[in-house]
């Protein structure tokens, strides 16, 4: 992550000014031949599910926004401001994030390329569905619409595009154009 957001302000056409994005990973680590370790390294507002045997799902890489108190908290240290929405300005530059790489300018208002990276054990599970995704579609569609279209007896590839589709349809709501369409 700290790689990627020096490596954009080196690329002279990167205008890191003005842009950046957020960023979920997501290791997996067979420990033995029944155990699993996934690693999920986070920044921005996109984020990812677990769904465990078909029912139980866990958010696994939360978003980092000001909803979160300690990330509200060092915004408030920085010489970032906060507006009621809770996107977190620096001067006329605002996102909706509290980290977020490629951001240069938001440094100091306290945005951080650094991740927040959490780990979970797995042990004797091999059934297990893991969902990344941007804002645009967990702002759209809550964990169980997500699950009930994972757990569909569709391909991977199939699953991904129906999640898609469904964020795409929730954010057209009823309008005709597509202006409204958030980043899925």
């Amino acid at each position: 992550f700290l790689q990627a957001q020096l490596d954009a302000r080196r690329d002279t056409s990167v205008p890191t000014g003005r842009s950046g994005t957020t960023c979920v990973v997501c290791v997996l680590i067979q420990s033995n031949e029944s155990d699993f370790v996934l690693y999920t390294a986070a920044v921005g507002d996109s984020r990812a599910i677990l769904l465990l045997d078909g029912t139980n799902v866990q958010q696994i890489a939360a978003k980092t926004t000001v909803k979160v108190s300690s990330e509200r908290e060092r915004i408030q240290r920085s010489e970032g401001h906060m507006d009621g929405s809770g996107n977190v300005f620096y001067g006329p530059v605002g996102i909706a994030m509290t980290r977020s790489l490629g951001n240069a300018v938001m440094l100091r208002a306290g945005v951080l390329p650094i991740p927040i990276v959490s780990r979970y054990e797995l042990n004797n599970n091999r059934n297990f569905t893991i969902c990344a995704a941007t804002d645009g579609v967990f702002d759209a569609l809550k964990d169980d619409q997500v699950t009930r279209i994972l757990v569909s007896p569709t391909s991977v590839t199939d699953a991904a595009r129906q999640v898609c589709e469904e964020a795409k349809l929730a954010w057209l709501g009823d309008f005709l154009i597509e202006t409204k369409v958030d980043d899925i």
